[in-house]
């Protein structure tokens, strides 16, 4: 059985598609494989803004106190992170962390290994979004 499209890494390339693709076709069974443990985790790297928001607001869930504001121009990448996946989850995307994916074939196929309901397996969809950094990044 196919099933809608998935995208490979949770970082921001890969949460940034999630949206786009969520913001031109509502309706499509989206799902992200990422291998840690949860979106955000690692990676405290600031980010300067020139401005804020820097994506539609409709793309990023509640910051509390890290919102930037007018005297602030930095964010965490960590929390911006975490306000988009929640953004995604509350949108109906369905995350599978701490999953390896082992081989991804022409058809479709994802083979992957992993925690949650699954473990491990194999699913089919009809798109495979591969945004993984590369490893030299």
């Amino acid at each position: 059985m196919t099933r809608g499209i998935v995208i490979i890494g949770g970082n921001l390339r890969g949460l940034s598609s999630a949206h786009t693709i969520l913001d031109y076709f509502p309706d499509v069974e989206l799902h992200i494989m990422e291998e840690a443990a949860e979106i955000g985790l690692i990676g405290e790297g600031p980010g300067i803004l020139p401005r804020w928001p820097i994506t539609p607001v409709h793309w990023i869930c509640e910051l509390g106190s890290q919102e930037p504001n007018l005297s602030s121009s930095a964010i965490r990448r960590s929390w911006l992170e975490k306000a988009m996946a929640t953004s995604l989850a509350n949108r109906g995307c369905i995350f599978h962390l701490r999953t390896r994916v082992e081989a991804v074939n022409d058809g479709g196929k994802v083979t992957f290994v992993g925690a949650g309901l699954l473990g491990s397996g194999e699913l089919r969809f009809d798109t495979v979004l591969d945004m993984r950094e590369p490893i030299n990044s």
